[in-house]
Parts: structure tokens; sequence; C-alpha cells
């Protein structure tokens, strides 16, 4: 029997007129999206990790916090090492986690998820993300609710990695003509 667990877990596959998206439940994140007959975003296989935080949410913090040292009211805070070789807790705490469907049609979906209580980040918080295609294109809308007891520090990204062409963004150069304002 063929194994049918997507290390990105569950693809959900989006489309409008020329466009098309992937998602996927690990990490709440996009894993591929393309207009007409190019990639917008450099994506990565069905059957690979997201790489690089590629195409995930980064929620309730994006970036990176030194050594996981920080401090709230006063009180410490240690968060896990999860860049390790950098000595840093890296975007957020969502990123792994599996998410669920909540809603879904054929160019829209709608990923929850619930973070729970651990050290360093002791709030329970409820996250979705819903990604959708119209005629503007891709809009991806982030939602944060704390359920805990007291306020909650929050911060929400995302790590698309775009694509120019063929190039990744990282070997394309912008140019952009001179003008007066």
């Amino acid at each position: 029997m063929a194994n049918t667990w997507a290390p990105s877990g569950e693809q959900i596959v989006l489309r409008h007129a020329d466009q098309e998206a992937v998602v996927v439940t690990v990490g709440g994140g996009i894993r591929s999206y393309r207009v007409a007959d190019s990639d917008v975003l450099d994506g990565y296989a069905a059957d690979a990790m997201a790489d690089g935080a590629r195409g995930q949410t980064l929620i309730p913090w994006p970036n990176r916090v030194r050594d996981g040292k920080w401090e709230w009211n006063g009180k410490p805070q240690q968060l896990s090492l999860t860049e390790p070789e950098q000595h840093n807790a890296i975007h957020g705490l969502v990123r792994w986690l599996g998410w669920h469907v909540v809603d879904r049609d054929s160019a829209a979906v709608t990923l929850g998820c619930t973070s729970w209580p651990q050290p360093g980040y002791p709030w329970p918080l409820e996250v979705s993300v819903r990604y959708a295609l119209d005629d503007n294109g891709l809009s991806v809308e982030q939602s944060i609710t704390n359920r805990g007891d007291s306020p909650a520090p929050v911060a929400a990204g995302a790590h698309p990695y775009l694509t120019a062409g063929t190039a990744t963004i990282d070997d394309a150069l912008l140019h952009l003509p001179p003008t007066r304002g």
C-alpha cells in the first residue's frame, strides 16, 4: 500500500481562472502558486518538507529570538531553540503544527490550529489563515485569538519564496529607472 502521508500534510488545490495555488495543512502554508504558465513562488515538491520556512505561516513571532530568551512584564521567558546551530528560536510556534480545514471551496480555503501554552510562551492561541484566489490574484488573511487570561504579545508573518521567471528572487536583479518626486 502506498504511503499517502505527504510531509507537508494534505495538499489543497485552489483554482481560479488561470491561477492555481496549493495550500498545505502542515504549518498552514502555501506550497506553490502559479499564474498561467509562470510560477510566482519558488515552492517545493509535494513529497518534500518545507525547507527554510518556505511558504510557512509565522505566528506568534516572525524572525528570530536570540538564545530563545525574552522578557514579558518583568518575567524572563525561555523558548525552545528551533534553530540550535544559530542559538535561536525561529519563526514562531505554528509552522510545524497540523492545521485543519475550517472552510473550503474551489478558490479559497481557511485553515485553523491551536497553539497551546508551552515553556517560553504561556498563552493559548487560536490561529487561522485564509488563502483565496480571485480576479485580483492571491490574498492571504491571518487571524489570531488569544484564549488566555492575560494579554499575549503576538506578531504574524508569512515566508513566501518569490521567483522571478526562472530565477529565484535571490538571483534576480531589479532595475528601477530614476524619477523625480
